[in-house]
């Protein structure tokens, strides 16, 4: 299970290309299509749709899987569970927490500091009806 080398896939594509011209009875100056170029290409090798890395099909069921959410090739170093909807709605819902929580941290506070401020006025006119009273 290794990757091929840019060499190698051009020496495949060479192959593929005079396979081909053979196989569609072409004679070795005219060209295929590209569409039937495309084609033969697909058949022969698999291709991550993330990193973009090209596998032959003999080791392609062993490095790459399809996802049946994206429905494309994925190798197994990439994770396309990123991009999945799943994926983005749980962070979605863990980001609505987050702001839910900041809010209500932020009206506890403002609850403790009304509080706060209730029970120093409290105080304060107690000492100030306590110093009237020993006034007189």
């Amino acid at each position: 299970m290794r990757l091929i080398t840019g060499t190698e896939v051009r020496a495949r594509a060479l192959d593929l290309i005079a396979t081909t011209r053979r196989d569609l009875g072409l004679s070795p100056g005219s060209t295929p299509s590209s569409h039937e170029l495309k084609a033969d290409w697909l058949s022969s090798f698999a291709e991550c749709k993330l990193c973009r890395r090209v596998y032959p099909h003999s080791t392609a069921s062993l490095e790459t899987k399809r996802c049946d959410e994206c429905k494309c090739s994925v190798c197994y170093r990439c994770d396309c569970s990123v991009y999945h909807l799943a994926y983005r709605l749980s962070l979605l819902d863990q980001l609505e927490e987050t702001q839910e929580k900041a809010e209500q941290s932020k009206a506890s506070a403002k609850r403790s500091k009304r509080a706060k401020k209730k029970q120093k006025a409290k105080e304060k006119r107690i000492k100030a009806k306590e110093a009237a009273e020993q006034e007189e």
